[in-house]
């Protein structure tokens, strides 16, 4: 006798990415232990696996082609034919010398953009799943804007209205519109403390904000964390998008203005840096300004 696994039951275990196909109504949830399971209608479901078993990081539907693009942890990305009774992998790309951190593939298009560690974004052309050979260089991507490494790439976006510009978020909370027909960056976008900290240094030099150790980002770590983008969404009009960053805040851009966001939103109240500094202040610390 032997055992054959027949039936599955409940929600995937452990899931790492989830897509879903408006038009045909799929669902694809990818899991850590490299497993890949499609929802239909109720009833219907189907379950596939990646023969090296890594974690499936992110997961793109070629929308109402019958196709899916999955990304995984070991820095390979497979094209997955679904229009077949048993779904398999047409083809498969492995990246040997930079990490995958994000993907994206613009709707109805043959290009497939592929984020790195690096900061780097290599395009790959789906119908032949081979690289283009066009890669958008971190360092050609910000240029001045910066003197330090802007961080892995953890979004990537085209604007609604203009699938040539596209939008490229790094972690340390730069964010570029680059021109694919130009090759240039068009603007770039910085998260900016500076007006917010020069309103708390003012209040604790008039005795409104009573021991407080005011801390210039410059100076401080945990504050430069807070600059560090978590996700970016364009406004349907393509003339704004929105970025989420670790310290909850969100700020809202209008494409044409990159020199100052247009709006920072704090819905969960005062950042965790703010906190951290009144703790310390409370605790009998001298307040100091770092030059």
């Amino acid at each position: 006798f032997v055992n054959l696994q027949t039936v599955r039951h409940g929600f995937p275990y452990q899931p790492s990415a989830m897509a879903f196909d408006p038009v045909q109504k799929i669902l694809a949830v990818g899991t850590q232990n490299g497993s890949l399971r499609l929802f239909g209608r109720p009833g219907v479901e189907c379950y596939c696996q990646h023969d090296n078993g890594a974690a499936v990081i992110q997961l793109q539907f070629l929308i109402n082609e019958g196709a899916l693009v999955s990304a995984l942890a070991d820095d390979s990305i497979h094209l997955w034919n679904l229009r077949q009774k048993r779904p398999a992998i047409l083809h498969s790309l492995k990246f040997n010398r930079e990490r995958i951190t994000f993907c994206h593939l613009p709707f109805q298009s043959k290009w497939f953009y592929v984020g790195t560690e690096r900061g780097n974004i290599h395009i790959v052309n789906v119908e032949s799943f081979t690289l283009s050979g066009y890669v958008i260089m971190w360092n050609k991507a910000i240029e001045l804007s910066s003197k330090a490494h802007p961080g892995p790439v953890v979004h990537i976006s085209d604007n609604p209205i203009d699938e040539g510009k596209l939008l490229i978020g790094f972690e340390s909370g730069t964010v570029v519109l680059w021109d694919l027909k130009s090759k240039k960056a068009d603007y770039r976008y910085t998260y900016d403390e500076s007006g917010k900290q020069e309103e708390l240094k003012e209040s604790w030099r008039k005795g409104t904000v009573k021991a407080f150790s005011y801390v210039k980002l410059c100076c401080s770590p945990l504050a430069k964390s807070r600059q560090a983008i978590h996700s970016v969404a364009w406004h349907h009009e393509g003339k704004q998008f929105i970025c989420s960053h670790s310290d909850g805040s969100l700020t809202i851009w209008n494409v044409r203005s990159p020199a100052k966001s247009a709006q920072i939103i704090t819905p969960h109240g005062k950042s965790k840096t703010f906190i951290l500094l009144q703790i310390l202040s409370t605790a009998g610390q001298t307040p100091f300004l770092c030059k």
